[in-house]
């Protein structure tokens, strides 16, 4: 694997390195809505997407299921309370449409950092980058005007639109199918 470049997005050199190491300890294929993991499972492992996207959603007090991720093709995704503090937590991630996922043992990647001072030059990258992800996504919630909603996420996840179902961008957005709708017509 090629070093870790000064502009080198982190995420994306993480997932070509870990891709190339191939150390997945396993392969799993979900159908439709099907379950990766559920509120109240300790999941440390990291998700590599073959194929398909899944979404990342928490139940509030309501009932009500509340969109706060998603992960495409070709991206890693995990479950980052549990992966952080090795305890359950109250994420779910469920595929949208029939979805295979390989999957690495939190030990196992943490090995592969620990021995590769760019994986762990990458690790801190990453890590700095899921803090901002987090600060745009308060933004998001803070920003009054759903069609400004629609607009930010829009201009920094064109993907979303093109991969996921509208009645889960509604969701994560905080608005109505109709309204995002008319949003995006107009």
């Amino acid at each position: 694997m090629t070093d870790l470049a000064p502009n080198a997005n982190p995420l994306t050199w993480m997932t070509e390195y870990l891709v190339q190491l191939d150390r997945w300890d396993r392969k799993t294929t979900l159908k439709r809505y099907d379950h990766l993991r559920i509120d109240g499972d300790c999941d440390t492992n990291i998700h590599y997407i073959v194929k398909s996207c899944l979404r990342a959603y928490q139940v509030a007090l309501s009932g009500k299921e509340q969109n706060t991720r998603f992960g495409y093709c070709g991206e890693v995704i995990i479950s980052l309370p549990d992966f952080i503090t090795n305890q359950p937590s109250d994420l779910n991630l469920q595929a949208i449409r029939e979805t295979e996922i390989l999957s690495m043992k939190r030990t196992t990647y943490r090995e592969i950092i620990q021995a590769d001072a760019d994986a762990t030059l990458a690790w801190d990258l990453i890590r700095d980058q899921m803090v901002l992800q987090h600060i745009e996504r308060e933004r998001d919630l803070l920003t009054e005007t759903a069609q400004e909603r629609s607009d930010r996420v829009l201009r920094r996840s064109p993907r979303l639109f093109q991969e996921v179902p509208a009645k889960y961008i509604a969701n994560y957005l905080r608005m109505s199918p109709e309204t995002l709708s008319r949003l995006l017509r107009s």
